[in-house]
């Protein structure tokens, strides 16, 4: 049984569960994503090893449930399929930003590259700058996630 939360994200699709990261094994920096039990004191339910991703809070779930954008251990952000990731382990796309961002719909996120506003369609997996109007040359952006209150 997996036991070493390193991190954890946010409710699961369904809202029984946490998604979050766990180590395989004590003293490995190596990480699974895993659905995790709060009622059960965080046991892994279902995991899924080999993605490659950082140890952080910045992973985030699409409104719809179906994806979860992370941090992958190169910095990159990683586009996991939570509809398949537990049966097969595989990141279904990348691209580079800061970080993962914010979504703004159920295939499409903002986030920060290298400063400035970008639109991804998880679809495409490709960055577009957003051009924001009246804003001065040069301006550097910082995302803050809403929170809905609980």
């Amino acid at each position: 049984m997996i036991k070493h939360v390193a991190a954890v994200s946010g409710a699961a699709p369904g809202g029984h569960l946490v998604l979050g990261l766990v180590h395989p094994a004590p003293a490995t920096k190596d990480v699974c994503l895993a659905e995790l039990d709060p009622a059960n004191s965080l046991r892994a339910t279902r995991t899924a090893c080999g993605l490659a991703l950082r140890v952080d809070n910045d992973a985030s779930v699409s409104p719809d449930g179906h994806w979860l954008a992370a941090t992958a251990a190169d910095g990159a952000v990683a586009l996991l399929d939570l509809t398949t990731v537990f049966q097969r382990p595989a990141v279904a796309a990348r691209w580079v930003a800061d970080r993962p961002g914010v979504w703004t719909d159920a295939t499409t996120m903002v986030e920060i590259v290298s400063g400035r506003l970008h639109r991804v369609d998880v679809r495409g997996g490709t960055a577009v700058p957003l051009e924001v109007p009246g804003l001065p040359a040069g301006a550097l952006f910082t995302l803050v996630p809403r929170v809905e209150p609980g």
